[in-house]
């Protein structure tokens, strides 16, 4: 499933690591927040293919690992922007939390984001010619953990396929 949109906020981490329970990252655990221009978003599945003495020849599948991948653009914060440390802070490897607003069936934003950890997997910087201090950057990043706003997730198991005909 894909969706894009152009409105949400990135959270930046400061220790890339998240809690155990996952939870929304709030206090003194968001070093600074920043704000997403356009993304998009594809939510995929690690495919497990294999033939089986029930499948007749033919090529069955289970459903493994769940995989979100994000590419974004967003503005830095002009807190961030004037050597505040932010800006150098967001590299590969590090980790955000995300909340995106994927736009709706008439145009409008999602009221319920789309949300979770992510790591930076890519990064690249806009600056101004004037100042030098980065404006904004686009980033590919992949979920570190569950997201919410999708579905449930209970199509996705393990690759623990019943192959009971």
């Amino acid at each position: 499933m894909g969706m894009s949109g152009a409105k949400g906020k990135v959270y930046y981490i400061e220790d890339s690591c998240p809690p155990v329970a996952w939870t929304v990252p709030s206090g003194s655990a968001v070093a600074y927040t920043d704000d997403v221009t356009k993304f998009d978003l594809e939510d995929s599945v690690m495919v497990e293919e294999y033939g089986h003495d029930k499948s007749g020849g033919w090529q069955d599948a289970c459903a493994g690992t769940r995989r979100v991948q994000v590419n974004l653009e967003a503005k830095v914060a002009p807190a961030n922007a004037d050597g505040a440390g932010g800006v150098s802070a967001i590299s590969a490897g590090k980790v955000l939390y995300l909340q995106l607003y994927p736009f709706g069936a008439t145009g409008t934003c999602a009221a319920t984001p789309v949300a979770g950890y992510a790591l930076i997997k890519q990064v690249s910087y806009t600056y101004d010619q004037q100042t030098g201090k980065a404006i904004g950057y686009t980033a590919t990043v992949v979920s570190r953990g569950p997201w919410t706003g999708l579905d449930d997730g209970s199509a996705w198991g393990g690759f623990e396929c019943d192959c009971a005909a």
